[in-house]
């Protein structure tokens, strides 16, 4: 009898399949959007509970956005697109292009921070300025990584 736990009928152990559970809710979850949003605002079974007022700037504008089926969108998207790259980092483990990957992650979590902080028509969100605060996050975290486990690598035989 196996260790793992398993689906009777298919024979799935059950990690596998809350794995796949959790990539096909990634995969949609910029459309959530549409679940809890109507062109006019938010769906009338959606409870309130005061986070729409929260968001809205000082022109009435959720984050500076021109409603919240946008805000959504874009969060929903750059949120999927963090966690996507923060598990092929997290899954690369062992792997020599593990540190190229803590760009795609911190350059998607710097977005995330741009669209939840309202700060999309600073400086801070001008190309230059994110891609090199980005790059510079990127590096000190790749320096970081080698230190950290520079006993740990071995390269590869060169035969």
């Amino acid at each position: 009898m196996p260790s793992e736990k398993t689906n009777l009928k298919t024979g799935i152990p059950k990690i596998h399949f809350l794995k796949w559970v959790g990539i096909l809710t990634l995969a949609t979850l910029p459309f959530f959007h549409d679940i809890f949003t109507t062109y006019d605002g938010i769906r009338d079974w959606v409870p309130d509970l005061g986070i729409a007022n929260m968001l809205k700037d000082t022109y009435g504008y959720p984050l500076g956005y021109s409603n919240y089926r946008v805000l959504l969108y874009n969060l929903s998207i750059h949120l999927a697109m963090h966690l996507f790259s923060l598990g092929w980092f997290m899954d690369a483990r062992g792997k020599d292009y593990r540190p190229a990957l803590l760009f795609p992650v911190g350059f998607t979590f710097y977005q995330l921070l741009i669209i939840v902080t309202g700060s999309r028509f600073t400086e801070y969100n001008q190309l230059t300025s994110k891609f090199f605060v980005a790059l510079f996050l990127t590096l000190v975290a790749g320096f970081l990584y080698f230190f950290k486990n520079k006993n740990e690598y071995h390269p590869p035989n060169q035969e």
